[in-house]
């Protein structure tokens, strides 16, 4: 579920749309929370798609830890990817905003470059941008991603949640949340250790 102080529109012809706030959303604020209206496709259901749907989810899922296509059923499937985004992952269970958003400003997302199947050109026009995106083998970054999650974790701690009222209750990841709800620190598994929060 998206954050509901966003709105869909068009970056360019090029990247097309985009998730973009209303409203200040501030940091550490959930943006995003799978849920149970998402859909998880198995590789054998995508192969089996009509050409014209097997092109939509390799276009709008993402690929989880399981190598299942999980397909968002809101405007949540048009966060694009960016080299310096203004969210940051828990897993593949959320996306925290790592920065105070502004109304007008793109909700941006690291692409879980260990879930890409393919390279493609990244045009997000950050000053770090990297270019050309490619697979990305989950030891050279889990660092990174682990100190991030934590920092966006601690903040939000500290700001309301109104996304969190769709989350569910048991399940893989239902721990982080409720550890958000009670606004309790716990320590979240590295990256190294598997994706945390896995759907």
């Amino acid at each position: 579920m998206i954050h509901p102080d966003t709105c869909l529109r068009l970056v360019d012809d090029h990247v097309g749309h985009g998730v973009f706030a209303t409203r200040v959303i501030p940091r550490g604020t959930v943006v995003w929370l799978h849920d149970e209206l998402d859909q998880i496709l198995h590789p054998e259901r995508v192969t089996r798609l009509p050409e014209p749907l097997r092109q939509q989810v390799e276009r709008y899922a993402y690929v989880n830890a399981d190598g299942h296509r999980v397909l968002c059923w809101d405007h949540a499937r048009y966060m694009n990817h960016s080299c310096e985004p203004s969210t940051t992952s828990v897993g593949t269970l959320m996306e925290i905003a790592r920065r105070d958003i502004q109304p007008g400003e793109e909700l941006t997302c690291e692409y879980g470059l260990a879930h890409v199947t393919e390279a493609f050109e990244c045009r997000c026009g950050a000053p770090s941008c990297r270019g050309t995106l490619q697979p990305t083998n989950l030891p050279a970054v889990w660092q990174r991603w682990d100190r991030e999650m934590a920092e966006a974790f601690a903040w939000s701690l500290t700001v309301p949640q109104p996304v969190l009222a769709a989350a569910r209750t048991t399940g893989p990841g239902a721990w982080i949340v409720q550890a958000i709800l009670e606004r309790r620190s716990v320590a979240l598994p590295s990256w190294s250790e598997g994706v945390p929060g896995e759907t």
